[in-house]
């Protein structure tokens, strides 16, 4: 396992979540690819003024969030931040393993849905950003 770092006051709890590496994605990947990563999807996590803004970590083609997030995901975890995950694109050659495949308006759309339902419309900037890695 990777290194552990303090959690942030943005929960208002002090914890250590596991800092992954690429062995550790590989592992979820196969034993659960559907799973989240540590520290992602806490749904009791509130903003605070120190990290104002959630983070949506977003995948690229032919990968889910079990195998790209496990580093990440707990870092920003640990230094406050609420941070949020997701697997989109799914189609029928994704097997419910990797995602990333459907059409990027199709994409699009998902991403659009789960940032409103992870950053209540009072709460967000009338204008946000937000990258989504894609092969091709």
């Amino acid at each position: 396992m990777g290194a552990t770092q303090p959690v942030g006051a943005a929960n208002g709890k002090t914890q250590d979540l596991p800092v992954g590496t690429f062995l550790t994605g590989l592992s979820a990947e196969l034993t659960s690819p559907t799973s989240m990563p540590p520290g992602s999807d806490s749904w009791n996590c509130h903003v605070s003024a120190q990290h104002p803004y959630p983070v949506v970590l977003v995948h690229g083609t032919v990968f889910n969030q079990a195998i790209s997030w496990q580093a990440l995901s707990p870092m920003l975890a640990n230094a406050g931040y609420c941070v949020y995950g997701f697997n989109y694109g799914a189609t029928s050659l994704t097997f419910g393993r990797v995602f990333g495949l459907a059409p990027i308006a199709q994409s699009a759309a998902q991403l659009a849905t789960f940032v409103s339902r992870s950053w209540p419309l009072p709460a967000r900037p009338r204008s946000t950003s937000s990258v989504i890695p894609r092969a091709g």
